[in-house]
């Protein structure tokens, strides 16, 4: 039988293992990479590892080239940068975050050369999402440039690349205001393909007014032109955004007979919507309206505590 497995090892091997990642990564396979960060964190989240061993094996990352890694990785970060939204290590894990993925950002570049394979491609497009989600200045700069060109633009159809349009989308709206999220709404009710409707329609969740995320919520519900996954997507985006995740809950709750109605006895999308507005809580009173399965959250939260943080970064020689 197939399954995974997370492996743990005492303190002295994982110790080395910081060290050999370090100093010459590429003689662990790129497949074990990833394990390591897996097994590491999520060790660390259940409380068998300490916290600062899981960050500790992660600095090696300012050097790692390989997607699988990084997929890995990136998917934990962004877990913990939604948990952390109202703690006080917020601000210090995007400073963190953003001091690993410059190193890969700026020589990744955002221009392709005609060398560039479907791998690297991927990777670009991976770094350069988490660069601008986690406000490496450079790739907002950049992103809001981009879409400000397109709100410019006379063309009627998208002249972003496929690969950052995601991201430029995100950015400018969440960097923006009413005007960059109008541009994003018309063009969503303009389109008839469904991959640039999730994608805008995901975009108009970042902003960072609230007011417009309870409309983009109530929207999704009571407009026949948008569709059950459509809604979904809306109300799970709403959730992950830190500004959203304090009431889509309640959203959901209040009006679970209209999206219950819009789903049409879906079950997996009933799933999914479910646990994308819960996967986000972490305080105590958000997690006793769910399962008792989520308050490993709250555990989670008091482990990466603002001294935990300090505490790393100042021994870590990153920021210094």
């Amino acid at each position: 039988m197939q399954g995974f497995v997370r492996v743990n090892y005492d303190q002295a091997n994982w110790n080395r293992l910081i060290v050999q990642l370090a100093a010459r990564a590429d003689i662990v396979p790129p497949r074990v990479r990833a394990q390591l960060i897996h097994d590491a964190f999520w060790l660390s989240r259940a409380g068998v590892l300490t916290q600062t061993l899981s960050l500790q094996l992660s600095r090696y990352l300012v050097n790692e080239t390989h997607h699988l890694p990084w997929i890995i990785a990136l998917r934990l970060f962004e877990d913990m940068y939604a948990l952390l939204a109202e703690s006080t290590s917020y601000e210090h894990f995007k400073e963190y975050l953003v001091q690993l993925l410059s190193p890969v950002y700026y020589n990744l570049g955002w221009l392709e050369s005609s060398a560039t394979n479907a791998t690297q491609r991927f990777l670009r497009a991976l770094i350069m999402g988490a660069a601008c989600k986690f406000g490496l200045p450079d790739c907002v700069l950049k992103a809001q440039q981009l879409y400000l060109v397109e709100m410019t633009s006379l063309k009627t159809h998208n002249q972003i690349a496929d690969d950052f349009q995601q991201l430029v989308y995100c950015t400018g709206i969440e960097a923006g205001g009413d005007a960059e999220w109008g541009f994003a709404l018309r063009r969503f009710n303009g389109s008839t393909k469904a991959m640039e409707r999730h994608r805008l329609l995901a975009a108009l969740a970042c902003t960072k007014n609230a007011s417009i995320l309870l409309k983009l919520l109530e929207e999704s519900v009571s407009s026949p032109t948008i569709s059950a996954v459509e809604m979904q997507l809306a109300i799970s985006s709403v959730a992950k955004n830190p500004v959203g995740k304090t009431f889509t809950l309640s959203f959901v709750t209040n009006n679970w007979k209209r999206v219950n109605a819009k789903l049409s006895g879906s079950s997996y999308i009933t799933r999914r919507l479910i646990t994308d507005v819960t996967d986000c809580l972490s305080s105590e009173k958000e997690l006793k309206q769910v399962v008792k399965r989520k308050s490993l959250n709250i555990i989670f939260i008091e482990f990466y505590s603002f001294t935990v943080f300090i505490t790393f970064m100042n021994g870590s020689g990153i920021f210094k």
